[in-house]
């Protein structure tokens, strides 16, 4: 083919998958890194010049933040049938993976698929997908929609593709408008709020809003009698002889006797995986005691674990494929008594019902990344060595959500803008407003408990309203605050007395914020409501938090139990950051607190009682003349 003639027509868009792909501009050829790019000979005579984004000090030369990736592997393209890139497919997809941390590339290669879907149907249909017409049903969103359903009910794709397909192409259409790239004539869909009613831990019901549009591919799954299988939290169908005899041959060669028991066991008895994973030796000689009793059947139920009441965990989340994250995730543990435990067991999850003690044990609102709720996931469910294998997980052991990568510490401290924890303990609290001495700076030999109090206006407020004689006070001179737990006592006016303190609080951290003392802190208030004491930290940008804590005691009434307040808070907090890629804030969080991780060396300010003080001195742990400040009371 030569230069002059036109490249064919292909017969339909696609997805292509590029090995490797590096971002470029276009610059001159003086411009440091440039390199010439090889134009086709119709091009005689012209010199074009491109360069990576990122340059060779490791920053963008676009000047958005270096964590952005810049080379992917297996990086996806959307073309169309005249094989050009998609120009604002491509766009969104490039956009999508420069805000991921972690981007897993099979995410964007179905993204790129369902994009090509949606470009082979306007293609083939003759549609313009930029303009959506005053007429509903003849918008490109409205035709596509209907173009799924038919597709669902004739069975040539499944439900979950079409739902898929359906949020990649709103997702789309959402990052084009809010870019400024597509300003719609008409609406390309109806947003509406639909309220679920669920349940608090205390019996209580409440309502969630969740938005939703008038595109949702609403199915109803196609039940087939004949094709030999079985709904039970999936398709399930039973192993044939020869599968089974194939599964005892592989169990065999590998050799693995735990994993050759618990395969065999499932195989004679039908018990699902949970039932298999409990089963011990003790529940062996039960049984092998009862067939030596000829009165006896030889078919018997064995109760497994300690006690008559058993307890399941469960966890609950939700995705969103817009964030391409998930959005909320919660823990929980149900107790049943030893009949009910079994016919749970025996019961799809969908069709056990909530006939049980249950008690909530967490609850994360906001932008979770995938990996991080793997992490989680596999945490909590501690022990089932199947959860990490189903998820792909490879956290190493030991490794704990208090300890963030330390390839990520300048995301962790600058690109937090508002992370809120709500952390509940059974306990009591002291009798008067106090800072809890929790951690401890080391001094030679001897190991100090400190509380963080700050260096400006924010340790003035404290040291005027609380009695710190006794304590180690210590500020950073590093423009981060972490302020220890302030616990309110218990108090008959504790409702003033929560509002007045942190109606000040707020106040003096205004000044350190507007003085460039503070840029980012993370403050805890604790305090007790019945017998449960209440943690609530918030966290991140200076001026946000001080936002936050205004807005506390207008929503929170600190003698109201958390069931009755946390859904305000949790909307509140979404709102201001919405729209935003808020990345989860791990640091404290093992001791129910928020905090702003520090690196490098800082300077640091100590006050500290007088005894303390001389010991230290007369120790020579301590010299006035180093860099460490003290100041007696």
């Amino acid at each position: 083919m030569t230069d002059d003639q036109e490249l064919p027509l292909l017969s339909k868009a696609r997805k292509l998958i590029l090995p490797s792909f590096v971002l470029t501009e276009v610059c001159e050829a003086s411009d440091a890194g440039a390199v010439q790019i090889a134009l086709p000979l119709s091009a005689s005579g012209m010199a074009c010049y491109e360069r990576p984004k990122r340059a060779i000090t490791g920053l963008r030369i676009d000047k958005k933040p270096k964590w952005k990736a810049t080379e992917f592997n297996l990086y996806p393209i959307v073309l169309d049938t005249t094989g050009l890139p998609w120009v604002e497919a491509n766009l969104y997809i490039l956009s999508r993976l420069e805000e991921a941390l972690e981007p897993s590339m099979s995410t964007y290669d179905g993204i790129a698929d369902d994009l090509a879907a949606y470009r082979r149907f306007i293609d083939e249909e003759a549609i313009d997908w930029q303009r959506f017409a005053a007429q509903k049903l003849s918008r490109p969103t409205y035709r596509y929609s209907s173009h799924l359903r038919r597709a669902v009910e004739a069975r040539v794709v499944s439900a979950s593709v079409a739902k898929r397909r359906m949020g990649s192409v709103i997702a789309f259409y959402s990052w084009m408008t809010r870019e400024g790239l597509l300003t719609p004539d008409f609406p390309p869909w109806r947003e509406s709020d639909v309220f679920l009613k669920l349940t608090a831990v205390n019996g209580l019901e409440f309502t969630r809003r969740v938005t939703t549009t008038d595109l949702s591919i609403l199915t109803k799954t196609q039940f087939d009698p004949y094709d030999g299988r079985i709904e039970d939290g999936g398709k399930l169908r039973p192993l044939s002889h020869e599968e089974q005899r194939w599964v005892v041959e592989a169990l065999l060669a590998q050799g693995n006797t735990e994993m050759t028991l618990i395969h065999l066991l499932a195989l004679f008895t039908g018990a699902r995986i949970q039932t298999v994973l409990t089963f011990q030796v003790q529940h062996v000689r039960q049984l092998a005691a009862k067939q030596l009793d000829p009165q006896v059947s030889s078919e018997s139920r064995c109760p497994i674990g300690p006690g008559s009441t058993y307890g399941c965990r469960y966890a609950h989340a939700e995705f969103s494929a817009n964030e391409d994250a998930i959005t909320h995730f919660d823990g929980a543990i149900r107790a049943y008594p030893a009949e009910a435990y079994f016919d749970r067991i025996d019961t799809s999850i969908d069709k056990a019902g909530k006939h049980s003690d249950y008690s909530k044990l967490f609850r994360l609102d906001g932008g979770l990344p995938i990996s991080d709720w793997k992490r989680l996931l596999t945490d909590y469910f501690q022990g089932n060595a199947l959860i990490p294998e189903y998820l792909g997980s490879t956290i190493a052991e030991g490794h704990t959500v208090d300890e963030p990568a330390d390839e990520e510490p300048e995301l962790i401290n600058s690109d937090v803008k508002l992370a809120v924890l709500v952390r509940l303990d059974c306990g009591a609290i002291g009798p008067s407003l106090s800072l809890i001495p929790e951690l401890s700076h080391r001094w030679g030999e001897k190991l100090i408990p400190f509380v963080e109090v700050g260096i400006g206006a924010t340790e003035a407020f404290l040291t005027k309203r609380l009695d710190l004689s006794k304590l180690t006070a210590i500020g950073f001179e590093d423009g981060i605050l972490n302020l220890s737990r302030l616990c309110f006592g218990t108090n008959d006016q504790l409702d003033a007395l929560f509002r007045g303190v942190v109606s000040d609080l707020s106040d003096a951290l205004e000044q350190d914020v507007q003085s460039g003392l503070v840029l980012r802190a993370a403050i805890p208030i604790a305090w007790r409501v019945q017998d449960t004491v209440v943690t609530l930290s918030i966290a991140g940008e200076g001026r946000a938090v001080v936002d936050a804590l205004r807005k506390v005691t207008d929503i929170i009434d600190p003698l109201k139990e958390p069931h009755e307040w946390i859904e305000p808070v949790s909307n509140w907090v979404r709102k201001l950051v919405a729209g935003e890629k808020n990345p989860v804030l791990w640091r404290g969080v093992q001791r129910g607190v928020l905090e702003i991780g520090r690196s490098g060396v800082v300077g640091m300010r100590a006050r500290m009682p007088d005894d303390l003080r001389n010991e230290l001195i007369e120790s020579g742990d301590l010299n006035i003349s180093s860099d460490v400040k003290t100041r007696a009371h």
